[in-house]
């Protein structure tokens, strides 16, 4: 089944999502207006197709929220980042396309899930180390600390 009778795709969540964040502004899928096109990682890498597949919401501070397309599983049969029960991956770039655009950095992955949104790489597994990891699991380890210790 979906998502509570509620989400049978990730355009479906993308657009409850952005009913409720006033004064935003909907940039749909595959937008590149609303990210960097290109991102830096923790181990070096680079990406460049973060806006691809997926849809994205300006928020009025500058924020950009957006949804992995590849990222969806309706009956939350997902595991990603250290937690099972994955139904949507999330990525948020708390400063939209201004500078670092470093994953880990300025932009981080949450996962909706039955219970709610979890920051990603709350596990056990050090899954947050420079030159090693591409920082998508920074998440849970920036919040726990209160700081970029890294």
């Amino acid at each position: 089944g979906d998502i509570g009778g509620w989400a049978t795709s990730t355009e479906a969540i993308h657009s409850l999502y952005k009913k409720y964040i006033v004064n935003s502004r909907d940039c749909g899928f595959g937008s590149p207006t609303c990210l960097s096109s290109t991102y830096k990682t923790l181990n070096g890498g680079t990406v460049t197709d973060l806006d691809s597949g997926r849809y994205t919401i300006s928020m009025p501070d500058g924020a950009t929220l957006f949804f992995w397309n590849t990222g969806f599983y309706n009956d939350c049969s997902g595991s990603g980042y250290g937690t099972p029960h994955m139904c949507q991956a999330m990525v948020v770039d708390i400063n939209g396309g201004k500078g670092p655009n470093f994953i880990g950095k300025d932009t981080f992955v949450f996962l909706l899930t039955p219970d709610g949104i979890v920051p990603a790489g709350c596990d056990s597994s050090n899954s947050c180390r420079v030159g090693v990891d591409n920082g998508y699991a920074c998440t849970c380890k920036v919040l726990r600390e209160g700081a970029i210790n890294y």
